[in-house]
C-alpha cells in the first residue's frame, strides 16, 4: 500500500492489463514501452503468465510471444504482418544492433541482410540505452542519413502509413528488395546482435 491505494509490481500490472484489456495490439505497445523503459525483463513477463489466471492467458502469451520475436513498438508488429503476408519478402531481423563502416553503431527495426535494406519506423521513440545497446542516434533523419551513406537501402514509413496504406508499404519493401536482394551487407557494416537484448532471435546470429 502507497499512501493508502494497493499497489503491484510493474510486472502483474502489466499481466493484469493484458489478462483484461480486449485490444491486443494496445497491450502489445504498453508491453513493449515497459520493456524499452526496463520497467521489467520478459523473462518476468513469462513468469507472471505463469503465476496468473488462465482467463485472458492466451492474449498475454501472444503478446510475449510478439516481444520474444523482437517487436518494441505496435508499428513494427504491423509492419512485421505485412511483410508475412508476402510471397516475395523473406522476415528480416528485427531491432539488431549494428556497426557502421565508421565505426558506429545503431540499431535499425528491420535488417533484410541478403538485400542490404532496412525498414524504419519514423517517428518512432528512440530505443532505451539497454535496448539499442550503443545506438546513440536521436535524429530519425540523422539515422537515415548514416546508413545510406554506409551502404544501405533505408525505407521509412509513419506508424499512420503503415496502417492505413499498407498494401503500398509492402509493394515498396518488395520492389527494392527484388532489386537488391543477393547484394548482402556492405563492407564495414557488422551485425553486433541479432536482435534486442534478451530475445530469442541472438541466436539468429549464429547462422548468418
Amino acid at each position: 500500500m502507497i499512501e493508502g491505494f494497493p499497489v503491484a509490481p510493474a510486472r502483474r500490472a502489466m499481466a493484469e492489463m493484458a489478462l483484461r484489456h480486449p485490444n491486443e495490439r494496445d497491450t502489445l505497445a504498453v508491453a513493449a514501452a515497459g520493456l524499452q523503459r526496463n520497467r521489467f525483463t520478459l523473462d518476468q513477463l513469462v513468469e507472471e503468465a505463469k503465476l496468473g489466471p488462465a482467463r485472458g492467458r492466451p492474449r498475454l502469451l501472444r503478446v510475449i510471444a510478439e516481444l520474444e520475436r523482437g517487436m518494441r513498438s505496435a508499428p513494427e508488429a504491423d509492419v512485421r504482418r505485412l511483410i508475412l503476408s508476402s510471397r516475395i519478402l523473406p522476415e528480416p531481423l528485427w531491432n539488431p544492433l549494428i556497426q557502421l563502416p565508421d565505426g558506429r553503431k545503431i540499431s535499425p527495426d528491420a535488417l533484410f541482410v541478403d538485400a542490404a535494406m532496412v525498414h524504419e519506423v519514423n517517428g518512432r521513440d528512440a530505443h532505451a540505452e539497454a535496448e539499442a545497446g550503443e545506438d546513440a542516434f536521436e535524429d530519425m533523419h540523422v539515422r537515415a542519413d548514416a546508413m545510406v551513406t554506409g551502404g544501405l537501402t533505408v525505407l521509412g514509413n509513419t506508424p499512420r502509413r503503415i496502417s492505413t496504406y499498407g498494401p503500398d508499404v509492402l509493394q515498396q519493401l518488395e520492389t527494392c528488395y527484388l532489386r537488391e536482394r543477393g547484394k548482402g551487407l556492405p563492407p564495414g557494416v557488422i551485425i553486433l546482435r541479432a536482435g534486442p537484448p534478451g530475445t530469442p532471435s541472438n541466436a539468429t546470429l549464429l547462422a548468418l
